[in-house]
């Protein structure tokens, strides 16, 4: 294990302990996005890493930019707010998905980190019956805008 991701780990755990909003496991869902920037992205940058690591913490946590930034660096602040939406779940999907497309690269292959993370996610939940969503719409329509956007020049 490298010193960036035990950093990020011991970073992201204590948030996570302080909050109920999560509805899977958020370590392992962490980890998935970093492997997915590591594998399907080819990314060694420990920033960009650590920034997957920690993508979800401002949604899902009371942890700010500004504590990300004194555990990591201003860049590592940067990425996460640039894939973070408002906390909690009703927010502006639509806003949120427009913003996007002006993300830096890094931050855009964050967020596909991500979208890959959670589909792999969903098939092993869909594998055993379980139920994902009450609506799947508003994930593929995220997806979809993204997609859109996603190879977009900034």
């Amino acid at each position: 294990m490298t010193d960036w991701r035990e950093q990020a780990k011991a970073f992201l755990v204590p948030w996570y302990l302080q909050t109920s909003a999560h509805h899977k496991d958020p370590v392992k869902h962490a980890e998935d996005v970093v492997q997915a920037l590591e594998v399907q992205l080819h990314q060694t940058d420990p920033e960009i890493l650590t920034a997957g690591m920690l993508h979800d913490l401002l949604e899902d946590t009371n942890a700010t930019a500004a504590h990300i930034e004194e555990a990591f660096s201003p860049g590592v602040a940067e990425l996460v707010q640039a894939v973070s939406h408002e906390k909690g779940s009703h927010f502006d999907r639509d806003a949120f998905c427009q913003q996007l497309a002006f993300i830096s690269v890094e931050a855009k292959m964050i967020k596909l980190a991500e979208i890959y993370a959670n589909l792999e996610w969903m098939q092993i939940q869909l594998a055993n019956e379980s139920p994902v969503f009450q609506n799947h719409e508003p994930y593929l329509r995220h997806v979809e805008i993204f997609l859109g956007m996603a190879t977009d020049p900034i």
